[in-house]
């Protein structure tokens, strides 16, 4: 269970921050090694009460993830997250900010396991789900699926993998992942925070599309559907496609409408770069099923 504690306000700068302390059973970190044998597309399975605990695995694609995954499901695959803290929002200068993106300083208690990808079509159904308007990709995130049918979703994978929780993860939490350790608008690989840094100022200077071919690396954006998944590259902590492709169900219930739920990272149908910053934060009806929207899940221990 998280628990959400305002600990400290006050200017920083001239910014107004804010201490918060997100708090979780911690996740134990795996050995990292190359994995062998699940898949992003494995053919639909009924779960029973019967099932095994975790499915025949096959083939991992795309290859690129196999040396990365810290903590293998059946054919869902996740990340460790270190616990640590985290700037989140954009600062005052940040082009495309929203007045919604205020700065806070968050504090991630405990470690957790964040899902690679987006959850396919095919792991949507795998594991009970049913997939509206199935497309011709069953390694595309699947979309038009409500906050309420991610939680049905969630609880049929904690029946199956009982030594596991899982949930949508925590604004706070999406954003410190997706981050990495970075305060860039955009999150990118270790070894390019200096590319990443010269097209920021190239834009500045004028040269959007500099920044534009750049980023198209590891964002899918300005586009007419999702992608399949793990396309582009990952950022330091080994997550595919926390800018674009699809925006993102977050767990918090507290935005102004108790009928909304907020939506990170930006979509296929973002029409700039700049609607896919780690910062971008968007809103939507719990029940809406919309084709831009997808979800990520996080894996706790019990």
């Amino acid at each position: 269970m998280w628990k959400v504690v305002l600990i400290s306000a006050g200017l920083i700068g001239g910014v107004c921050v804010a201490t918060v302390v997100v708090s979780c059973r911690s996740a134990s970190r795996p050995p990292r090694a190359a994995i062998e044998g699940i898949s992003l597309h494995t053919e639909p399975t009924a779960i029973t009460s019967s099932s095994t605990i975790e499915p025949p695995r096959t083939v991992l694609e795309p290859p690129t993830l196999g040396s990365q995954i810290d903590l293998v499901l059946g054919n869902l695959g996740f990340m460790f997250i270190p616990e640590g803290s985290v700037v989140v929002g954009s600062p005052g200068d940040e082009y495309g900010r929203e007045d919604w993106e205020e700065q806070a300083f968050a504090v991630i208690y405990d470690s957790f396991y964040l899902l690679a990808t987006e959850v396919t079509e095919a792991q949507f159904q795998t594991h009970g789900g049913s997939v509206p308007s199935l497309s011709s990709d069953p390694d595309r995130p699947v979309t038009g699926i409500s906050w309420d049918e991610v939680h049905g979703f969630c609880a049929r994978l904690t029946e199956t993998y009982s030594e596991y929780q899982f949930r949508l993860p925590t604004e706070q939490e999406w954003e410190y992942a997706c981050r990495a350790g970075t305060r860039a608008p955009f999150a990118v690989s270790t070894d390019e925070k200096d590319e990443l840094a010269l097209a920021l100022d190239k834009s500045i200077a004028g040269d959007q599309e500099y920044l534009e071919r750049f980023v198209e690396g590891y964002a899918w954006f300005a586009q007419s559907s999702p992608d399949r998944v793990a396309q582009r590259r990952p950022n330091a902590w080994g997550l595919h496609d926390m800018h674009g492709n699809v925006w993102e169900w977050c767990a918090d219930t507290d935005l102004p409408d108790p009928d909304l739920r907020p939506i990170r990272g930006g979509a296929w149908s973002s029409t700039t770069v700049w609607g896919c910053r780690s910062a971008v934060r968007g809103e939507e009806y719990y029940d809406a099923r919309k084709p831009s929207i997808g979800f990520r899940i996080v894996a706790e221990p019990r």
